[in-house]
């Protein structure tokens, strides 16, 4: 599983402390969620972690930047990249994601909206753009 940072805003939006519902983004009535802990969770769940945008922060914001995440993740290979440009290589069919290793990693987090929270994603009901599949 791979997900994507962006290096310039990461460490602000997770200081921030916004609610999804202040931004509209809530996926359930009574979820209180922050912006932070879907981040954090996102962090965490990976298995490849882009850090994009690295161009537009200094080489010492790169660094907290690439802290915080091995910090959440130390387990995640993180890949830098400008315009998101990465090899496909580096993402597709790595064979690194073991999912009962997330679960039982995961069932310990009492943050975590995971494995407490199942819900198909909005994605959901559009159908891929290159296998014509919807996900599951």
């Amino acid at each position: 599983m791979a997900t994507v940072v962006d290096a310039p805003r990461l460490i602000g939006q997770i200081n921030a402390g916004e609610s999804l519902q202040r931004r509209g983004l809530s996926a359930f009535d009574g979820d209180d969620r922050t912006v932070a802990d879907l981040l954090v969770d996102q962090i965490e769940f990976a298995d490849v972690i882009v850090v994009n945008k690295t161009d537009l922060v200094t080489p010492g914001e790169l660094v907290r930047v690439e802290a915080l995440v091995t910090r959440l993740n130390p387990g995640a290979r993180q890949i830098r990249a400008v315009f998101g440009r990465v090899p496909p290589a580096d993402l597709l069919h790595t064979g690194s994601f073991d999912m009962a290793a997330t679960e039982t990693a995961r069932a310990g987090s009492p943050n975590s909206t995971v494995n407490t929270f199942r819900r198909p994603s909005p994605a959901s009901r559009w159908p891929c753009p290159v296998s014509g599949r919807r996900s599951r």
